[in-house]
């Protein structure tokens, strides 16, 4: 249903509004996998031996890219990672966001980058109050991490182009029925438009020939 993007974008057709929706990775990133699947998965026994996990693969993580988080950068990320401990010590974190961190570092572990990337997506999309103080440097980890795989820059795909809901049809968009006579549907990034089919025009009964072909015409007669 979910199609799955770097930036995912409702374009809302009433006023205009962007909103965000849920991220959905062909690898069934954003799954309904539990807390407890995830600790069997990994072959831990309690949310605590989950938390060493996690701060075991971020900070090992964090040490592969170092040469290129250098100086303030590095020490930002340390700080949104000791934040991150310190919320979920505190019980601060809810099972789900534990659950999609976990399988997170898991990815990074495995060097699965893009699946580490999209869980950062639908975390950020779907849990923004609860993760957008200290998900940064996390996202920073794995960004230098993708960059290092590459060799280069990472360049995000339709980072700028919105995605439209496929849910949302043209009929309801627009108001219109596929059926209704002198009119078409049509449909851009910036809403739903409405084309209206060019009417013939009626008759008047008024000659409007050019008058210069109207002279020619008399002049054949004539002749």
């Amino acid at each position: 249903m979910w199609g799955s993007s770097l930036e995912p974008v409702i374009i809302s057709p009433e006023a205009g509004a962007m909103t965000a929706q849920p991220v959905l990775s062909s690898d069934n990133v954003f799954c309904t996998k539990s807390l407890k699947d995830l600790l069997d998965e990994l072959s831990l026994h309690s949310e605590e031996s989950l938390l060493d996990y996690v701060k075991e693969g971020l900070h090992s993580a964090a040490d592969s890219v170092k040469q290129s988080l250098q100086g303030r950068a590095l020490e930002d990320v340390k700080r949104k990672l000791l934040l991150m401990e310190e919320w979920w010590a505190a019980g601060k974190i809810s099972d789900t966001v534990k659950t999609r961190i976990g399988s997170l570092v898991a990815a990074l572990k495995k060097k699965c980058l893009e699946e580490a990337h999209e869980i950062h997506l639908a975390l950020m999309i779907n849990h923004t109050q609860e993760v957008h103080q200290w998900l940064v440097g996390i996202n920073h980890i794995i960004q230098e991490m993708r960059t290092s795989a590459t060799g280069g820059e990472v360049q995000e795909e339709g980072a700028d182009q919105p995605v439209l809901d496929p849910c949302l049809t043209l009929e309801y968009m627009t108001g219109l029925q596929p059926e209704e006579e002198g009119a078409q549907q049509a449909w851009s990034l910036s809403g739903p438009t409405q084309v209206m089919e060019k009417e013939p025009q009626e008759s008047s009964g008024v000659d409007t020939t050019p008058s210069h072909l109207t002279q020619t015409e008399q002049t054949e007669d004539q002749s």
